[in-house]
């Protein structure tokens, strides 16, 4: 008969998972959540090495060549505002890639963007077109 095994931080009885562990869910919960908030750079580096084959190095590198900006608004990264990879999705369309298509760093907008009219410069070109028509037309409209 096994003993009784008890969480160290909350006192309460612990399950047996099929991966052969004891642990309390709620405290494993917040030690995970505790710890990824205290390691936010470490996941988004290994991140960046799973899914886009992108090291530390080029990484730094990629942001000093840009000036700390995304490379379409010029927006500067902060911590609230933080770069996402863009590649070619045409050479690899999933997130993760070959690594040899990353194009640059972007910020959340312009990545969505690039997303939403599927990195088509067509599409692109026809908004464009679209906003330069009608800023035409109301350029003269005056506000009330």
């Amino acid at each position: 008969m096994e003993s009784v095994k008890t969480c160290t931080k909350c006192d309460a009885v612990l399950t047996r998972y099929p991966s052969g562990g004891w642990y309390c869910k709620p405290c494993h919960k917040i030690t995970q959540d505790r710890w990824r908030a205290q390691n936010k750079e470490t996941i988004r580096t290994a991140g960046r090495t799973y899914n886009y084959k992108l090291s530390t190095v080029q990484y730094t590198k990629m942001l000093i060549r840009q000036e700390n900006r995304c490379a379409l608004c010029r927006v500067e990264f902060t911590e609230s505002i933080v770069p996402y990879v863009d590649h070619n999705h045409s050479c690899c369309p999933a997130q993760k890639t070959c690594g040899k298509c990353i194009r640059g760093l972007l910020c959340r907008d312009c990545n969505s963007f690039l997303g939403r009219i599927k990195d088509s410069a067509v599409y692109c070109t026809t908004v464009i077109r679209y906003l330069k028509r009608y800023a035409r037309r109301f350029h003269n409209v005056k506000q009330t």
